[in-house]
């Protein structure tokens, strides 16, 4: 079993989770190609996403391994199967195959489960998510919209957005994007040295740091 989250959470855990399955399934196969005479080797992988407690043995509580562990049971050889929590972290970024939902043991509510055939090669997550209604950020979302308006006027503004993994910054800069409409501006997008991700402003992989740049700039078109 490997964890990835701990001890250093990432905006990106789950699609680094699902990359590290398939780059294991490409390594054995290439060991396989190399030992032809030798029985071959397969793997059944699962991945499932969601809080644990970890105590200072190492030992692991909650439902998340078990639910990987059923899930791994159910795979099929040389496959990566992934539940629906990290099918919804993930989106956009990998080709997926539903594969129903089940009944796994110990698990009191039904499970969906995905197939991930490979990585798709798109750099944005958030296009392939369906976003539910932001809440509760009507003060963040005016202050960038104020300075949206300051660089339409000519004035160059630079908005950092902090905090920890997971609490919303790519969220906020998607509700901002969005509501930018028809109105011409320049949107740049990449990523920085110091930090895993430099969304608003959105990197290849689509997540998010604990500090997010976010520019501005008017367009002559």
């Amino acid at each position: 079993m490997a964890l990835f989250g701990y001890p250093v959470a990432q905006e990106n855990d789950a699609e680094r989770a699902a990359r590290a399955a398939l780059s294991i399934h490409r390594a054995l196969a290439e060991l396989n190609r190399k030992n032809e005479s030798k029985p071959a080797l397969a793997a059944r992988i699962a991945i499932d996403f969601g809080p644990v407690v970890i105590d200072a043995s190492g030992e692991i509580f909650g439902d998340v391994p078990n639910i990987a562990a059923r899930a791994q049971a159910l795979a099929e050889p040389e496959s990566v199967v992934v539940t629906a929590r990290v099918q919804r972290q993930v989106a956009g970024l990998f080709v997926a195959e539903e594969r129903g939902s089940h009944e796994l043991k110990g698990v009191p509510e039904p499970v969906m489960l995905y197939r991930i055939i490979r990585a798709s090669g798109g750099g944005r997550r958030a296009g392939q998510r369906h976003l539910t209604p932001l809440v509760g950020r009507e003060e963040e979302i005016a202050m960038l919209m104020r300075r949206w308006e300051r660089a339409r006027q000519g004035n160059g503004q630079l908005v950092l957005i902090v905090g920890e993994p997971g609490l919303g910054k790519s969220r906020l800069v998607e509700e901002f994007h969005a509501r930018l409409g028809e109105v011409p501006h320049t949107w740049a997008e990449w990523c920085c040295s110091f930090c895993r991700t430099h969304p608003g402003i959105r990197s290849p992989n689509g997540g998010a740091c604990g500090s997010a740049g976010l520019t501005c700039r008017r367009s002559s078109a």
